[in-house]
């Protein structure tokens, strides 16, 4: 299957611009509207990216939440917040190194804490994310 995903930007002036013309260069004004369509029906009720499975609830939150590494297109990884990692001899353990210059939206500080909360929420059974699979190791 073949989606095609459309994005639109348009912005609405603001009082400023409507009397100047114009927003002063690199001014970043507020308001506006965005739009993106996608092939498939994106259901609100399932934006939690622990819960998402379905391909457009996926490129939805993909574009809220990131990632400690980022697959490229040839199966390699880059970092994202992770800088760097190391792997295990025995593959079972990868240890992250964190970026320090990351907060959330409410000013809370991106750090070693965070992460663990979210690999133990995508593992608890009561979350039941789509995207866990506990092999016991």
């Amino acid at each position: 299957m073949i989606s095609i995903f459309l994005v639109g930007c348009s912005r609405t002036e603001s009082t400023s611009e409507k009397t100047s013309g114009k927003a002063s260069e690199g001014e970043i004004t507020p308001g506006g509207e965005f739009k993106w369509a996608l092939a498939g029906t994106v259901t609100d009720d399932n934006l939690d990216a622990h819960k998402s499975g379905n391909a457009q609830n996926g490129r939805v939150t993909r574009s809220l939440y990131d990632s400690l590494v980022k697959e490229l297109p040839d199966h390699s990884f880059e970092p994202w917040l992770a800088t760097s990692w190391e792997i295990s001899e025995d593959k079972k353990s990868y240890t992250f190194e964190l970026r320090e210059d990351v907060i959330f939206h409410d000013e809370t500080p991106f750090n070693a804490e965070a992460v663990k909360f979210n690999f133990d929420r995508i593992k608890d059974p009561a979350t039941k994310a789509t995207n866990s699979l506990d092999m016991n190791l």
